[in-house]
Order: C-alpha cells, then structure tokens, then sequence
C-alpha cells in the first residue's frame, strides 16, 4: 500500500475510519464491508430484498397515498413532531388481510426513492412472516437489520474501537456486538430507518427481545432521533416498550376503488355496463368499509 493510501485509511481517538477516495481505497473499504459482513454471519438481507422486489410488482399502482400522506406518516420520515411531540417510531397495526405486508413495501420503496442517493441516510426492513424456514428469531432479525444497513450506505463506516477489534477478530459477532453495530451505523449515517412487517409473528419473548434492543440503541443515542422504527401486526399492543405514533392500516376506500377499476375492466359484462361497474365497486366498497 502507497503513503498515499495509508493516509487515507486511518485510526484515530480509538475509532476506525474507511474512506473512498480512489479506485484503490474503494477496494479496501468493500472488503473490509465484507469482512463485517462474514462477522454477522447472516445472509437474510438478500433475501429481504427479493421479499421486497416481489412484494412491488404485486402493489397496485396509486395505492396507498392515504397513508403516505397521513401526517403521523409524514412526522415519521421527515423526522418532525406531530402534535407537538416526536417519537422517532411509527406503529401500524390491522387486521388480518388490511393490507400491513403491501403496505410496508409501498413504505420501504418510498424511503429507497426519498433517501437513495443520500450519503446521510442508511435503511433495512424484515418481513417477518415471510421469513425462509419458519419464523426467525430476534438475533437473526438484528443481525440482518445490521448487514443490510452496511450494505445500503456505501460511504464512510466509523465503528467503535472494540467493535473494529471484535471484527478482526474473526470469531461470530455476539448479540451485544451487533446491537453496537446499529449504533455506529447511525452515528456514520446520521439516520437511520428500520421497518419490521409481522410482529405478530414472532414468539412474543423474541418480538419483546427484538424491540428492548431496539429501544436501547435509541437511547444510547445522544439525541435519541437517529434510528426511525416502522411496524406493522395484528395485535394492537405489539410496539412496547418503544415509544410511538399510532396509524391504523385499513382497506381504505380509494385503494379499493383502484384495485376494483383494474380487476373489473377484464371482465366482460361489466366493461360493456358502465353502471354495473359503479354498482359492483360502491357494494364492495360498502361492505368493506363495515369490516
């Protein structure tokens, strides 16, 4: 390695810095990102993505801008008090078949098109019922939380001093290391959004597990704001202990109406009857809004 090079890879007051300057130091800090990435040992992020890519192709289009536009929504990604007050977590319980698992796509998409190109920002998300091999559990979910943040941010990673030595070390990360992780993943980023669909499937001492960690890493943040957590369940008390903004994901009449237009227009009878069309969608509408 040149003088030049090693410069630019530094420690320094008991933290490790990688920087992308050139083609050369753009190499190290990829491997290094893998070495990080063998010290989890998890490879759920790739298969969160897939989840995701799927989950987009089957979302109407249009659907779902009620809630995208919701002011607890809006408090939640903008990072701004709604009513006075500001959480930092957004929980979104409903029904069986409301629609939580789209929904959580739609919200997954729009923080990859709002963020995508920003340095300061990192995501991850876990659909928990869509988990290969049965239900995970809480380390796993952590521990695939943690990769794909590394993954998503693709510029300076500053970790803490033992956490760096623990990754040299070459030995599986411990629950506790990879919880630190989250923590300097926030700190390099400045924010960072964690959506978890399914809570309701987990085990509840798992789901419990999971969030205490989550509720940790927050405070153990200086300002508290740094990590953004978004879930969705069943069950309307799932969230605790984390503090939160509440939005209830329901079949709302406007996605109905769209999803309605598109199925109906490949049905014969009813592409010739206009008012056919309009009766059918006003009854299913109805009758949903009764659920």
């Amino acid at each position: 390695m040149s003088d030049h090079d090693s410069k630019e890879l530094t420690g320094f007051g008991g933290q490790f810095y990688l920087r992308s300057s050139d083609d050369q130091i753009d190499q190290l800090r990829r491997d290094y990102q893998q070495q990080v990435l063998h010290w989890l040992d998890t490879t759920d992020g790739t298969n969160q993505a897939l989840t995701q890519k799927t989950l987009s192709r089957t979302r109407e289009p249009g659907t779902g801008r009620w809630f995208l536009d919701s002011p607890q929504f809006q408090a939640w990604i903008s990072q701004s008090p709604n009513n006075g007050t500001f959480t930092g977590n957004l929980f979104c319980p409903g029904i069986p078949g409301a629609g939580k698992t789209i929904m959580t796509s739609l919200v997954v998409e729009t923080l990859q098109n709002r963020f995508g190109m920003s340095d300061d920002f990192s995501i991850a998300y876990y659909y928990l019922g869509s988990a290969e091999g049965g239900t995970p559990r809480a380390d796993q979910v952590l521990r695939s939380i943690a990769a794909q943040l590394i993954m998503w941010n693709k510029t300076t990673l500053l970790l803490d001093k033992q956490t760096h030595k623990a990754v040299a070390s070459g030995h599986t990360a411990k629950t506790s290391q990879v919880q630190q992780l989250v923590i300097d993943a926030a700190r390099s980023y400045g924010q960072v959004f964690i959506v978890l669909d399914g809570l309701d499937a987990f085990e509840d001492d798992d789901r419990l597990t999971l969030l205490q960690w989550m509720h940790d890493c927050q405070n153990l943040l200086p300002d508290h704001q740094n990590i953004n957590v978004f879930a969705t369940s069943r069950n309307a008390t799932d969230f605790m202990p984390l503090r939160h903004d509440v939005l209830e994901i329901r079949a709302h009449p406007d996605d109905l109406a769209l999803y309605l237009h598109h199925k109906l227009r490949s049905v014969r009878v009813v592409q010739r009857d206009p008012k056919l069309h309009a009766d059918l969608t006003e009854t299913i509408i109805e009758r949903a809004g009764n659920m």
